[in-house]
C-alpha cells in the first residue's frame, strides 16, 4: 500500500498552495484538477493515476499502482465557467509561480511541463532509443567506434595465428576440447582494446553494488558515458552479486550497458550467474551483440585461470541454447597474460574443425 498524505482544505489557502508548491517540486509529479462538487488535485508519477476523491471522502490509490503520492482535497461551492473557481490560486508550472488559471489550463499546463521537464537522462535516453539505423551508423561514424566488422570472429582469428596457436594446447587439453559441432567459432571473438570504443549493442560493466561507478573497467565507462549514466544508475537501486541490470549508453559507441556484479572470491556459481544474466538481458532487450570483460579478476581477487573456463562454459551452454539469438559474443581483453589463456580455452570450449598447417580447411 502506498504512502498518502491528504491535505483537506475548505479553501484553497495560501497554505495549501504551498504544500501544493512542495510536493511538485519534490516528486516532479504531474497533476490535474477534476470539477465536482468539490475539487481534487491528484500527483502521480509517471502517468499512473489515484482513483478520484472528494473533499471528505478517504483517500484509495488506484489499485494497480504502488506509487506513492501525495492529495491535496480542496472544496468549493461556486465555479466560474471561464475563470475556474473563485480564489483558487494554482501553481503556474509555465510560470513557475503562483496565479488565477482555469482549471482546464490547469491539466494541460501540468501535462506539457511535466513533458518538457523530464530529466537529462530520461531525454537523452528516449533520443537514442528512437535513433533510426541510419542515425546510430552516422552517430559511431563521428565517435570512431571500432565496429562488429572490425573484429574477426574465432575461426578467422585462429586460421591467422594458426601456426602460433595449434602449438598451445598439451595433450591433456587436446582430450578436454569439446565437440566441433555444432560450430560455433564464428559467434565469439576476442579482442584486445578498450571496451569503452566497441561500436556494438551493449557491453559488459564489470560493476560494484552500488552501481555507481568505480575503478578499473567500471571507472572507464562511466567516464566515457558520461553523467547521464550515473544519474540512470542512481534509479536502479544497486545490484546483487551475481544479477545484472541494463540501461542505455548515453555518450558511449554502445547501445546499452548491462552492469554485472562479480564475487569477491573465487565463486564459480556467482560468476556463471553473471555472464548467464547478462546473456539473457541481451536477449530479453532484442540486443544481438555483446561485449564482456574479464569479470572478478582484478581486486576482487578471482584468478583469471579459474575464472577463464566459467567464462567460455557459460558462453558455450548459452549458444547451444540459443544460437539465432546472436550475432556476436566478444571477450575484451586487456592484459597479456589473459589473451594468451583466452587463446588456449578458446580452442578447448569453441574448438575449430582441423585445418592443415598453411591455415586452409
Amino acid at each position: 500500500m502506498p504512502m498518502i498524505v491528504s491535505v483537506q482544505v475548505r479553501r484553497f489557502s495560501t497554505q495549501a498552495n504551498s504544500v501544493m508548491f512542495i510536493m511538485w517540486q519534490l516528486m516532479g509529479c504531474k497533476g490535474f484538477v477534476r470539477s465536482t462538487s468539490s475539487i481534487s488535485r491528484h500527483f502521480y508519477h509517471y502517468g499512473t493515476p489515484f482513483s478520484t476523491v472528494s473533499s471528505t471522502s478517504d483517500v484509495t490509490p488506484h489499485t494497480t499502482t504502488t506509487t506513492p503520492i501525495f492529495n491535496i482535497s480542496c472544496g468549493f461551492k461556486h465555479r466560474h465557467p471561464l475563470r475556474g473557481f473563485p480564489g483558487s490560486r494554482l501553481f503556474s508550472p509555465a510560470r513557475s509561480s503562483f496565479g488565477h488559471i482555469p482549471c482546464q489550463s490547469f491539466h494541460s499546463t501540468c501535462c506539457q511541463s511535466s513533458s518538457n521537464q523530464m530529466s537529462g537522462w530520461q531525454a537523452e535516453k528516449a533520443k537514442l532509443e528512437s535513433m533510426s539505423e541510419e542515425e546510430h551508423i552516422q552517430l559511431l561514424a563521428k565517435k570512431r567506434a571500432k565496429l562488429m566488422s572490425e573484429i574477426p570472429p574465432w575461426n578467422v582469428y585462429y586460421k591467422a595465428k594458426f601456426a602460433h596457436l595449434s602449438k598451445m594446447l598439451s595433450d591433456e587439453d587436446r582430450e578436454r576440447c569439446l565437440d566441433t559441432e555444432p560450430d560455433f567459432s564464428g559467434l565469439v571473438s576476442i579482442y584486445q582494446g578498450d571496451i569503452t570504443k566497441l561500436g556494438i549493442d551493449a557491453i559488459v560493466n564489470a560493476a560494484n553494488k552500488s552501481l555507481l561507478g568505480g575503478g578499473g573497467v567500471d571507472g572507464a565507462i562511466h567516464r566515457a558515458a558520461g553523467d547521464k549514466l550515473l544519474k540512470e544508475c542512481k534509479t536502479l537501486d544497486g545490484c546483487k552479486t551475481g544479477q545484472a541490470k541494463i540501461t542505455s549508453g548515453y555518450d558511449l559507441p554502445a547501445k546499452y550497458v548491462i552492469h554485472t556484479v562479480g564475487p569477491i572470491g573465487e565463486k564459480p556459481d556467482a560468476l556463471q550467474s553473471c555472464y548467464q544474466k547478462s546473456l539473457e538481458l541481451m536477449v530479453q532487450n532484442n540486443l544481438r551483440s555483446i561485449a564482456f570483460p574479464c569479470i572478478s579478476t582484478g581486486v576482487y581477487g578471482y584468478s583469471s585461470e579459474n575464472a577463464c573456463p566459467v567464462a567460455l562454459r557459460t558462453v558455450r551452454e548459452f549458444l547451444e541454447k540459443h544460437p539465432d539469438k546472436v550475432d556476436r559474443i566478444i571477450f575484451c581483453l586487456f592484459m597479456e597474460k589473459d589473451i594468451d589463456l583466452y587463446e588456449k580455452e578458446m580452442q578447448v570450449f569453441f574448438p575449430i574443425p582441423k585445418i592443415a598447417e598453411g591455415g586452409e580447411k
